[in-house]
């Protein structure tokens, strides 16, 4: 599998399609912020058409963070998400990118293991904001990994650059 940057429509359409497969949305609210990820830079993994693996990300020119927005990949323990993150580090380090950011839900606790491993360190809490999502967006569910019910949203970072 090759990781590129997707640059086209037509990898912006897989992009959308895969992740609505993987049983997400093209509106993504994560960190008290809504994204459309039309709108957002992103790394693919594919080959041949078939998508493995994807990560969104949002650029802040404001505050000079990038925000990863949406992380999927069709396999674990692969390498595929180690792959994706460390292209999306060197975009980031390129884009001058003081942090990396990305909000987890509180019962993502894999996904919290691989990016602790990786050099993320826990820096918010938001109580409740996923309660608050779903009054914007019903359809988001109860209960997400291991039956945990979802209600906070965890905020980690990785500094770029001091």
């Amino acid at each position: 599998m090759k990781i590129f940057e997707i640059r086209g429509q037509e990898e912006q359409e897989m992009l959308v399609s895969f992740v609505k497969e993987m049983g997400g949305s093209e509106s993504i609210r994560t960190g008290g912020k809504t994204f459309n990820l039309r709108n957002l830079r992103a790394y693919m993994s594919a080959e041949r058409k078939s998508v493995a693996g994807i990560l969104a990300f949002a650029h802040d020119f404001e505050t000079d963070d990038c925000q990863i927005i949406a992380f999927y990949s069709r396999f674990r323990n692969h390498g595929l998400g180690s792959e994706l993150l460390d292209a999306m580090i060197q975009k980031a380090i390129q884009l001058e990118c003081a942090r990396l950011n990305v909000f987890l839900t509180n019962d993502q606790t894999r996904t919290l293991r691989f990016f602790q491993r990786r050099g993320f360190q826990i820096c918010d809490l938001r109580l409740n904001s996923v309660d608050e999502a779903r009054e914007l967006d019903p359809k988001i569910p109860l209960y997400g990994e291991d039956s945990i019910e979802m209600r906070h949203e965890l905020g980690l970072e990785m500094v770029l650059r001091f």
